[in-house]
């Protein structure tokens, strides 16, 4: 700002507490800070080295325009943010990082875009652990609607607990131990060759306690662990499978009968361990997990990054974004270890 301009706010002012204003009040009206008219009175001069300083990671509209519009693109805007994003990456394309999207979307008012981010669970120690596939198996049963009230089918899930894939599954009119005992002989006799080694966690129920399935543990060596009753919590990731099941909009509000239960079922078992890209997997398929395709994904995807970093290294900062394959998974309860 030039001295002249300077001189005739500063005369403005005065001439403002001459007339009985305060010095604060006159400020406020022109939009000054006092505390700068105060040091414009002290020394006329400007002192300060250099001009304004240019944001280099700054967006240009044209850039946030192009964010906006691939995000609400077909392919991508089903999909929530940061899966978007990775889902990109898998596309090569990487246009800035998830944080600048939540930003630019925030700005342009296109909240309908973004997604309610749930919180995550409280730490507590871990009991069980898994560090490759077939080490923990969670399982659990859950009630399916049928036209009759009151009356249900039965879902019963197998989920490896490292890959998050759902191994075994079946749909029955009731619950029973022996059919949980004949799900297990033959789930594990398709994947277990050493089931020493495997470590199966379910809840209290009766059918998880029944004689026939201990007694199938007992035989082969299978060590079992139980959850606390009625606390979800202790079972948390064969739950979240069945709130991902019945949160779907495609979830009937009944089924008419078994057969169309088990149809339905398998396509969405189908779904979920083909294409669901899990976000406590850095957005890995169960079925890639399981398959052990985890690094090479993640690998390509890595590159993508680094290949956009390279090209505008002012965009993304100092800190570079890596995506990795989780090396272990732990399940935590509170329960005594118990052995079938």
């Amino acid at each position: 700002m030039s001295p002249v301009v300077r001189e005739r706010i500063l005369s403005g002012v005065q001439d403002a507490v001459i007339l009985g204003s305060g010095f604060e009040t006159a400020c406020e009206a022109i939009g000054m800070s006092p505390r700068r008219l105060q040091r414009w009175r002290t020394r006329a001069e400007d002192r300060r080295q250099g001009g304004l300083r240019t944001c280099g990671q700054k967006l240009s509209e044209p850039e946030k325009d192009a964010i906006v519009e691939a995000f609400h693109k077909p392919q991508y805007a089903d999909l929530p943010i940061r899966a978007a994003w990775v889902k990109m990456l898998d596309d090569g394309i990487c246009m800035c990082s998830p944080a600048t999207v939540f930003r630019v979307l925030e700005e342009r008012n296109a909240k309908a875009r973004l997604t309610v981010r749930r919180a995550r669970p409280q730490r507590r120690p871990p009991v069980l652990e898994a560090q490759a596939i077939n080490q923990v198996w969670t399982w659990d049963i859950t009630y399916l609607p049928s036209p009759v009230r009151g009356a249900y089918f039965y879902l019963y899930t197998i989920q490896d607990l490292f890959s998050r894939r759902i191994v075994g599954w079946t749909v029955e009119a009731s619950e029973d131990g022996n059919l949980a005992k004949d799900l297990f002989d033959r789930i594990l006799s398709e994947r277990i060759e050493f089931p020493e080694k495997l470590r199966v966690h379910a809840d209290n129920g009766s059918p998880m306690r029944s004689k026939s399935l201990t007694g199938l543990f007992a035989n082969l060596k299978v060590r079992c662990t139980h959850g606390r009753p009625r606390v979800s919590d202790d079972n948390a990731f064969i739950e979240s499978w069945f709130s991902v099941l019945k949160g779907r909009a495609s979830f009937p509000d009944f089924f008419a009968d078994i057969e169309q239960a088990r149809r339905y079922i398998a396509s969405v078992v189908a779904w979920y361990n083909g294409e669901h890209m899990h976000s406590r997997l850095d957005y890995l398929t169960p079925q890639q997990m399981d398959l052990g395709e985890g690094h090479q994904i993640q690998k390509r995807r890595n590159e993508v990054i680094q290949k956009a970093w390279a090209e505008r290294p002012c965009r993304f900062g100092t800190k570079r974004m890596r995506l990795r394959v989780p090396q272990s998974v732990k399940l935590t309860f509170h329960e005594t270890v118990s052995y079938a």
